[in-house]
């Protein structure tokens, strides 16, 4: 069904109003709010929602150039429209609407965040993980939220936040309200911290020289059929890749080439290779296997994740 999008404008008076995000005014006192229809399904921040009609008021100046910030941590132009709304459904949510990228936020929410852990680090965190929604194609199908989706928003969020010098403690600050169990949508909040802290790692070593930290969303296989999600970061350590999951050290592997692409990884003790895209900037990788020997570069890769979810 194609998307729809239609503009019904009012003049209304409020009071003064303002959401700070490390200084950004996210609201102004007296401003135009518009009736908009939002079609299809985008991404929500925190819970599954469908909007229809909603009422939402343009965002100011300050709020503009925070996402520009966020964009200028991988070099992209800050080509999305933010707004506002009290919508109580919404916390923050993505959705792309005839080809215009929106990212609409609830002011209630958004203060509520920036108390949680008194750090305004929240809001940014916030902003951040919708813009990543846009910026890794989420949007772009109409299906909306999905965890491996989250856990990806997340991973860019942290790296933002890493960027612009917030500390791991203070940039994740907004995830520790999330429910701990999740849903069909959303992860359990652990897994979505996990997610964020390998993005903030992945900022800080690029920011000191070290591109060799790469990290990539996968699925795992368990002893009852099902697949359990998994956030892989491999950090160079010396002559050796080490693969950690959730922390804790998993594998190691030998580098056997590179290119502009991808790097390529031996494990000697289970005879296969893998290939990790580098060229990812901000976003998390993606990454094939095959089986082989030392020294001999494969040709054809199976995917790395089972469950294709992008």
């Amino acid at each position: 069904m194609p998307r729809e999008f239609s503009v019904t404008r009012r003049r209304i008076f409020l009071g003064v109003s303002a959401t700070l995000i490390g200084g950004y005014s996210l609201s102004q006192g007296i401003f135009t709010k518009d009736n908009i229809f939002i079609g299809g399904k985008g991404c929500a921040f925190d819970k599954d929602v469908k909007l229809g009609n909603i009422a939402v008021s343009k965002s100011t100046l300050k709020a503009r150039e925070l996402v520009a910030d966020i964009c200028g941590c991988v070099a992209l132009p800050a080509n999305f429209t933010i707004i506002a709304t009290d919508e109580p459904e919404i916390s923050a949510y993505a959705t792309l609407q005839k080809d215009k990228r929106y990212i609409i936020y609830d002011e209630t929410f958004m203060k509520s965040a920036s108390q949680y852990g008194n750090t305004n680090w929240s809001n940014v965190g916030i902003i951040a993980h919708e813009i990543g929604h846009h910026l890794c194609g989420h949007t772009l199908d109409n299906i909306g939220s999905r965890p491996p989706r989250e856990l990806e928003a997340d991973a860019f969020s942290g790296f933002v936040i890493g960027n612009l010098g917030g500390s791991l403690d203070e940039g994740r600050q907004f995830l520790l309200s999330l429910s701990s169990s999740g849903s069909e949508t959303h992860p359990p909040r652990s897994e979505r911290i996990d997610s964020f802290t390998a993005g903030w790692k992945k900022a800080k070593t690029k920011a000191q020289g070290n591109k060799d930290h790469l990290v990539f969303i996968s699925h795992n296989q368990t002893a009852t059929g099902t697949y359990a999600r998994v956030i892989s970061e491999f950090i160079k350590k010396g002559d050796y890749w080490k693969e950690h999951q959730h922390g804790k050290h998993i594998a190691s592997f030998t580098e056997g080439a590179r290119d502009d692409q991808a790097i390529y990884l031996f494990d000697a003790s289970r005879s296969i290779w893998l290939r990790i895209t580098t060229n990812t900037g901000a976003k998390v990788s993606s990454a094939g296997w095959s089986p082989g020997s030392r020294g001999a570069v494969p040709d054809a890769w199976r995917p790395m994740d089972p469950i294709n979810w992008r």
